[in-house]
């Protein structure tokens, strides 16, 4: 449940995928026509935007080209997003909605296991400082 596959998306790369989709969105084009621009297959596409495989950096670079983007900016920003998370995190000062967010969150990643182990304050801390034990 803690840690993620080999090959699945860590936080980072979760953010990249963000930053993708967001960049996509203003760029007004649809996901399709990025697919075919970018000269990649709707499969590689969708497995790494579900975040269960990263966008490399070559991914990135057609992609950033194809939306008319710096690929640097837009790894830059996501890792920005990383850092501000790590920042901000404090478990004790998380309201019930920030708590709640973070919950349907990892519900929607399929991070959580059974609902009556589940603290939300520890499970957020392992979220933002993996290595930290369990």
């Amino acid at each position: 449940m803690g840690r993620k596959g080999m090959n699945e998306a860590d936080e980072f790369s979760l953010a990249v995928i963000e930053e993708v989709q967001e960049a996509i969105k203003a760029s007004g084009k649809s996901n399709a026509e990025v697919i075919k621009q970018a000269k990649i297959s709707q499969d590689y596409f969708y497995t790494r935007m579900r975040g269960e495989k990263p966008f490399n950096t070559n991914d990135i670079s057609r992609i950033a080209d194809v939306i008319g983007i710096d690929a640097l900016s837009l790894l830059m920003n996501a890792s920005k997003a990383v850092e501000k998370a790590k920042v901000a995190f404090n478990p004790d000062a998380m309201s019930e909605d920030e708590k709640k967010r973070l919950i349907m969150e990892k519900v929607r990643r399929g991070d959580l296991g059974l609902a009556a182990n589940y603290d939300p304050d520890k499970e957020a801390e392992r979220d933002y400082y993996p290595d930290a034990g369990a």
